[in-house]
C-alpha cells in the first residue's frame, strides 16, 4: 500500500510543481536581483523599495534601538540628506548605498546634525535613524512604524514630517500596493495596517506578497531579465554603429546610449514641470484618499501612544507657489486635522509651514528645501522640541528647558 502510494506521488505532476516552486522560492530568497542594476536604470517606485528594504536591514543590524525615529516623505527627507550633505559630509555612507546600487538620496538612513543639534541640547549622545521614504503616505509611515516594532528597535521619540501631498497624492498607488508595502509588508507588519477600505484584490495581492518572495520581486525580476538581455545585444549594436560611423567618414549614422539617459533641464522648465506635476497631485481633490490617510494618522499615533512612544508632528514648509496649486478649502482643513489629531494623541505640533524664516531661497522647487532649507528646519525642530519638558523627560536630559530658554533668547537678538 505505501509503495503504491509512494508510487502515484512520484508520478504527481501537481506535487513535482509544488516541490520546484518551493525550491525557486527558498534559491530565491537571500537574492536581490536589483543589487546588479544601476539605480540610475530603476524605475522610481522600484528605488524607494529598494531603498525602504536596505533601511529596514540597516536598522535590524544597529545593536540598540535609536533614540529618535524620522518618519515622512522626502520633505523632512531633503531636509536631513542636503543638510548632512552640505555641512556633514557621509562618503562612507553614500560608498554603501552604491554599493548595493542604491540612490544615495533615498537609501540615507543617517541624521548627523540632528544628531548633533540634539546631543548639544541634551548634553549626551542622542542617536537619529532616519526612515523617511520617497512619496510616504501616513498609511505607508504607519507600516513601516510597524515594521521598527516588529524588527525591536522601539525609539524613545517619534518625529514625523508631513505636507500637503502626504494626504492627498493622486498618483501614488492605492494603499496596499505602495513601495512601502510592496517592500516592507508581511504578516506581522500587516497586523491592523489594513484598513476596511482595502478592496479584495488588494487584500489578495498582499496576501501572495506576503507569502512568497518571489511574487513580492516579481516586477523586480522582470527589469533583471530585461537589462540582461539589453546588456547583452548592446555590444553587437555598439560594433554596428561604429562600422557605419567609419563608412559614412566618421559623421555619426547611429548613436548607442543608455534609455534612462536625460539631459538635465533648465530650472526655469524644471519649475515649470514641477508646478505641473503637483497640479495633478492636487487636483481634483482626492478626498476618499484623504479621509483614509487621516485615519491612518489617527491609528499610527495611536499605536505610538500604546508604546509609550513620543511623538512630534511636523508640518513641513513649502512655498507660496505650491500652496497656491491646492483648493483653500482643502488646504485649510489638512492644517487643522494635522494639528487636531497631534493634539488629540497626545503628540507635541511643530508647524513650520507658516514660519516667516523660511523663503524662496531655502528651496530646490516648491516643496524640498535645500541645504540651507534643511538647516533651517533642523534648527527650528530642535528649538521647538528645546521648549517641551515633555521632551526632556523622553531623552532623558534635565537641561533641555534652560538650553532651549538661552537658545530662544538669542534668537531673539
Amino acid at each position: 500500500m505505501v509503495t503504491k502510494l509512494s508510487m502515484r506521488l512520484a508520478k504527481s505532476t501537481l506535487l513535482w510543481m509544488l516541490l520546484l516552486l518551493a525550491a525557486v522560492e527558498i534559491f530565491a530568497q537571500g537574492l536581490i536581483p536589483l543589487a546588479h542594476i544601476a539605480h540610475e536604470r530603476q524605475r522610481p517606485n522600484q528605488l524607494t523599495q529598494e531603498a525602504l528594504a536596505y533601511k529596514a536591514d540597516c536598522l535590524s543590524r544597529l545593536p540598540n534601538s535609536p533614540d529618535v525615529l524620522v518618519l515622512g516623505s522626502s520633505l523632512p527627507m531633503a531636509a536631513i540628506r542636503y543638510c548632512d550633505n552640505q555641512w556633514i559630509p557621509q562618503t562612507e555612507a553614500d560608498n554603501d548605498a552604491l554599493k548595493h546600487h542604491l540612490s544615495t538620496f533615498q537609501a540615507y538612513c543617517r541624521g548627523v546634525y540632528l544628531e548633533k543639534q540634539l546631543s548639544d541640547l541634551t548634553n549626551h549622545k542622542v542617536s537619529v535613524f532616519n526612515f523617511t521614504s520617497a512619496a510616504c503616505m501616513p498609511s505607508d509611515a504607519s507600516l513601516i512604524f510597524s515594521k521598527v516594532l516588529e524588527l525591536k528597535k522601539k525609539p524613545k521619540l517619534m518625529v514625523i514630517g508631513f505636507g500637503p501631498r502626504d494626504f492627498m497624492d493622486n498618483l501614488v498607488p492605492e494603499i496596499g500596493r505602495t513601495p512601502a508595502f510592496n517592500a516592507l509588508a508581511d504578516w506581522p507588519s500587516l497586523s491592523g495596517n489594513l484598513p476596511n477600505s482595502f478592496s479584495t484584490d488588494t487584500i489578495r495581492e498582499l496576501m501572495l506578497e506576503s507569502s512568497s518572495n518571489c511574487y513580492r520581486k516579481r516586477a523586480d525580476w522582470s527589469l533583471y531579465f530585461s537589462e540582461l538581455t539589453k546588456d547583452l545585444i548592446r555590444p553587437t549594436v555598439a560594433s554596428i554603429s561604429k562600422v557605419e560611423n567609419k563608412s559614412s567618414g566618421g559623421i555619426p549614422v547611429a548613436v548607442v546610449k543608455d534609455a534612462n539617459e536625460h539631459i538635465c533641464p533648465t530650472k526655469a522648465r524644471y519649475e515649470a514641470w514641477h508646478i505641473e506635476d503637483y497640479k495633478r497631485r492636487y487636483n481634483p481633490p482626492n478626498h476618499l484618499r484623504y479621509e483614509q490617510e487621516l485615519e491612518r494618522l489617527g491609528h499610527l499615533l495611536e499605536a505610538a501612544r500604546q508604546k509609550d512612544i513620543a511623538v512630534v508632528v511636523v508640518n513641513m514648509p513649502i512655498t507660496e507657489t505650491n500652496r497656491a496649486l491646492i483648493p483653500t478649502t482643502l488646504f485649510k482643513r489638512y492644517q487643522s486635522d494635522l494639528a487636531f489629531y497631534a493634539e488629540k494623541y497626545g503628540a507635541t505640533y511643530v508647524d513650520l509651514s507658516n514660519n516667516n524664516i523660511f523663503v524662496a531661497d531655502d528651496f530646490l522647487d516648491t516643496v524640498h528645501v535645500n541645504p540651507v532649507g534643511g538647516k533651517k528646519v533642523l534648527d527650528e525642530l530642535v528649538l521647538e522640541l528645546s521648549k517641551s519638558s515633555k521632551i526632556a523627560e523622553v531623552l532623558d536630559a534635565n537641561s533641555v528647558k534652560s538650553i532651549g530658554q538661552r537658545k530662544a533668547k538669542e534668537n531673539a537678538l
